[in-house]
């Protein structure tokens, strides 16, 4: 019974390879008249013919490129993933550090904590960008001779907000305009911290996130309807918690 069954699949695949054989033939029946082209069946699924010729030197020149860009893609993506595992080893190395020299280690909360507001930090400065005081100078057109001095004088008159990152003094792109007139908003909402003893960097990560006092939005993306925003404010520092 074996055997028989063996027969039939046998006479079954040469009817089928006989069938194939008999296409590929019709679908290259008179291909070579033209002295230009010469089909060369892949193996690939309906025995798809490709072009070698004109047309088939431009595809494999298409197809060299891609390659090319592929591989410089996973290149750029292997150096990208290396960066991030050695990233990620330093810090954990640094936290283990500063964890050993500690009484009692922090809880597993306040360390989420703390790892949420350097995220969000990171977000602040990848979407607006934090300025040297330099920087802001050439951006408002400040001709003074003393690079720093323009930002630092105008922080502490109240009309600039600057925050420490990294042991130093930065001002979150968010304030200027395009041209580079500091936002209006900017010295009520100073004036409104200073009125409730509050930070500058609460005050920027409070504009960078979500506000039940403008109905979800963030307050930064509505800093040019100043009574918005600072109404905004007033209600949230003037809540007692």
């Amino acid at each position: 019974m074996a055997s028989r069954t063996s027969a039939k699949r046998q006479r079954h695949s040469a009817v089928a390879d006989h069938m194939r054989r008999r296409r590929l033939k019709e679908q290259t029946e008179g291909i070579d008249q033209d002295p230009g082209w010469t089909y060369v069946p892949i193996a690939v699924p309906n025995n798809v013919l490709a072009p070698v010729g004109e047309a088939g030197v431009e595809v494999q020149r298409i197809t060299r490129a891609l390659q090319s860009g592929l591989q410089a893609q996973m290149a750029t993506f292997s150096r990208s993933l290396d960066y991030q595992l050695r990233n990620a080893m330093l810090s954990t190395e640094v936290l283990r550090s500063t964890l050993s020299v500690l009484d009692e280690p922090p809880s597993t909360q306040a360390i989420r904590g703390l790892l949420a507001t350097e995220h969000l930090w990171r977000e602040i400065e990848d979407e607006f960008g934090m300025l040297t005081a330099a920087e802001v100078a050439d951006k408002v057109g400040s001709k003074a001779k003393a690079r720093n001095g323009y930002a630092l004088d105008k922080r502490k008159a109240g009309g600039l907000i600057g925050v420490e990152r990294l042991n130093s003094i930065v001002y979150p792109g968010f304030q200027f305009t395009s041209t580079g007139t500091i936002l209006s908003a900017v010295p009520r909402l100073v004036n409104i911290i200073k009125e409730h003893a509050k930070s500058e960097e609460g005050l920027v990560q409070w504009l960078c996130s979500p506000s039940g006092y403008l109905e979800g939005d963030r307050p930064v993306d509505h800093m040019d309807d100043i009574e918005a925003v600072v109404g905004a404010a007033q209600g949230h520092y003037g809540v007692e918690w």
